[in-house]
């Protein structure tokens, strides 16, 4: 049964009036909202970029610590090992000190006798010949050890530039450590709020993805992550099926969409796709190739690029500035 409502025209426009600018504001939130979005988004791609700079600095000051640490445990190994030396030659240098300490107190003993007058020759009782195939003897040690000292200088000298050379490893040792402290501390700090940007990230991607897919008509469409076990599922049903007897160009059209919400969270220098619609209907192939061209436009800062063995309309696309290339055909033998 109809039902009468008594109102006039000017109430009915005024009402319109009302809802068209209730209607406008709507749009204009939607509007803002859609902006601050977007700069979330960019501004989480930025964060993700810095955060895989950090990761490669990091892994380059550990390289150079684990460098250092090698250096140092060398430079270890060669100070001991001069230390040694050095044992070894005082010790030699003191038995040295005590042979020449001995030698000149004979030989000051043996020039005592020569400088005395001998009351009777009978009373020498050692040739000169002796005496002087011992003085000869003793020369010839003091010239066969006469670089001794000089090489204890030369060792004293090594050490201290070892000794210097490994203050300097321990103070840049250090100094790697408290960096490499500062930034395992950052590091902790980042991993307990990775949980934060992931969700947000898988809050995005599931978001766009059903967006997608409703374009296309699909019943449910949803992406489960889990993190922790680095699993990825995709949901997808239309008119009921079971997912396992979707189409070629059905699973087609959802991995297209998936790739088209990944994009949006991950900034990519290049975007490539390889035959993603060799299963699609010429309808379906149509509007994602327009979808994937409004893509470009809005991530004008990454270059796309698309392989497709089907034919394309150069002409269309080029003329929206989209150069296209043709392959020629390659020459087959019978």
């Amino acid at each position: 049964m109809p039902i009468i409502l008594d109102c006039s025209l000017a109430d009915l426009q005024e009402k319109a009036k009302t809802y068209q600018a209730t209607h406008t504001e709507t749009i204009r939130k939607y509007d803002e909202a859609k902006e601050e979005n977007d700069e979330n988004l960019r501004l989480l791609a930025d964060i993700t970029e810095n955060y895989q700079d950090i990761v490669k600095k990091i892994d380059f000051k550990t390289h150079q610590y684990d460098h250092l640490i090698e250096k140092m445990n060398n430079e270890q190994s060669n100070r001991y090992v001069i230390q040694e030396e050095i044992k070894k030659l005082k010790r030699k240098s003191i038995q040295i000190n005590e042979k020449i300490s001995k030698y000149k107190k004979k030989l000051n003993q043996l020039t005592k006798k020569q400088s005395k007058k001998p009351k009777n020759t009978t009373d020498i009782t050692r040739s000169v010949r002796e005496i002087q195939q011992e003085l000869d003897a003793i020369n010839n040690y003091l010239k066969a050890n006469e670089d001794t000292n000089e090489k204890r200088r030369e060792a004293i000298n090594k050490y201290r530039r070892k000794r210097d050379a490994a203050k300097e490893y321990k103070k840049t040792y250090e100094r790697c450590y408290q960096q490499i402290a500062y930034l395992k501390q950052f590091i902790n700090k980042r991993q307990e709020g990775f949980l934060t940007i992931a969700e947000q990230h898988q809050y995005y991607l599931r978001v766009k993805f059903q967006n997608l897919m409703k374009k296309y008509h699909f019943d449910e469409s949803d992406i489960q992550i889990d993190h922790k076990k680095e699993q990825l599922e995709l949901i997808i049903k239309k008119h009921q099926r079971d997912p396992a007897s979707l189409s070629g160009g059905e699973r087609s059209i959802s991995t297209f969409c998936f790739l088209l919400a990944l994009w949006q969270s991950i900034y990519q220098p290049f975007r490539l796709l390889d035959e993603i619609d060799i299963y699609m209907d010429n309808e379906k192939r149509n509007s994602s190739l327009e979808i994937l061209y409004q893509n470009t436009l809005y991530y004008s800062s990454s270059q796309h690029i698309i392989f497709t063995p089907q034919t394309v309309d150069s002409q269309h696309w080029n003329e929206l500035n989209v150069p296209v290339f043709n392959m020629p055909i390659p020459k087959r033998s019978l």
